[in-house]
């Protein structure tokens, strides 16, 4: 060996090069997406990566000396406290969601991992934060509450119509039907009052038969309607469409029959013609709100739902009606046929009697 020059020993493969993992540390805080900050016991922030810059919108210029407070509601100072005093025990603190404030104002949730930082003597001096945007998790959490929440309406509601449809069909006449439909379409929409007409074929004549919420002189109005006059309820027969009339103070159609309305209570209607599965129309149901107001789709959907059922059974009581005079037909014909032939046996027996004897 050259006794000139002075050769280093080489490395041993297992001596950690600890400028390369620094390095390496260094490189992954500044690309991380998410904000990872060091601050002091006391708050004040050390160290403001990219990430940090991306999400609360301060440079590491403006961050770095400032109390941490800086990205915390007044609302949450508390928490920040016990935070750092279960880092002062030496406690770490993982994926804890909370909210906080961007540079612009911005409320944002967050996940928080927060760990003590030790000296070379393990003395804690400090706490390192790595703080996750998790505002599109949340989002999506709220989404899928939401429509968990409407599947549970729903299925509820569908649930109280099938109930309301099994209510319908026990019921033993026409007239004790059309009071518990009129009964249960003020429920599945929401009104406050209704009425029910039924269709006179022979006289194209719309006529109450069922009726919750109005006076006398409202009922005498709507006791008989042609199914040709220019009421809500015939136009709507007539067109085989509902119509909704939001408010009657400013809909044109209905000036005429405002005054009735106001003295009857309702600022709002929707008539909804009643249409048999074979197209026959059928009658008229009509709901009132007493103030302006429109059902939802859903309320209309299971509305409709509803009205189906109550087409097909007021559809039976009228053939159960026709079979039944039908029948007591038939038993008059029967009734006058063995009168006649009674007749006719006793008229047959007085001249017969001398040609037997």
């Amino acid at each position: 060996m050259d006794a000139g020059k002075v050769s280093a020993a080489p490395a041993s493969v297992d001596e950690p090069d600890y400028s390369i993992q620094i390095a390496l540390l260094a490189a992954i805080v500044a690309s991380s997406d998410d904000a990872i900050v060091s601050k002091t016991l006391e708050g004040r922030i050390l160290s403001w990566n990219a990430g940090a810059e991306r999400i609360f919108g301060y440079t590491a210029a403006e961050a770095i000396g400032q109390p941490i407070t800086i990205i915390i509601p007044p609302e949450h100072h508390a928490e920040e406290k016990s935070i750092l005093d279960r880092v002062r025990r030496g406690n770490r603190v993982d994926h804890f969601d909370t909210i906080r404030v961007t540079k612009d104002g911005r409320r944002i949730p967050i996940s928080l991992t927060v760990s003590p930082v030790r000296d070379s003597r393990g003395v804690i001096i400090g706490a390192s934060k790595v703080a996750r945007d998790i505002s599109e998790r949340k989002r999506a959490e709220q989404i899928l509450l939401e429509s968990e929440t409407r599947l549970a309406a729903e299925a509820a509601a569908l649930a109280r119509l099938n109930e309301l449809s099994t209510r319908l069909w026990r019921t033993r006449s026409l007239n004790e039907g059309l009071d518990e439909i009129l009964t249960a379409v003020i429920e599945l929409i929401g009104a406050e009052k209704g009425y029910i007409q039924l269709l006179d074929p022979g006289s194209s004549l719309l006529t109450l038969r069922a009726q919750r919420g109005f006076g006398p002189e409202f009922l005498e109005l709507f006791r008989e309607v042609s199914a040709a006059a220019d009421f809500p309820c015939a136009k709507a027969l007539r067109s085989g469409r509902r119509i909704i009339i939001e408010d009657i103070e400013t809909d044109d159609t209905y000036a005429p029959y405002r005054e009735a309305a106001r003295v009857a209570g309702y600022r709002s209607i929707v008539a909804t013609p009643l249409v048999s599965a074979d197209g026959e129309s059928v009658g008229m149901v009509a709901t009132h709100f007493r103030s302006i107001h429109r059902p939802s789709e859903q309320e209309l959907r299971r509305f409709d739902l509803y009205l189906r059922q109550a087409c097909d059974f007021i559809q039976r009581c009228k053939l159960e009606q026709v079979l039944r005079r039908s029948e007591a037909a038939l038993r008059d014909a029967d009734r006058r046929k063995d009168e006649f032939l009674a007749l006719l046996a006793h008229e047959l027996r007085n001249p017969l009697a001398p040609i037997r004897y």
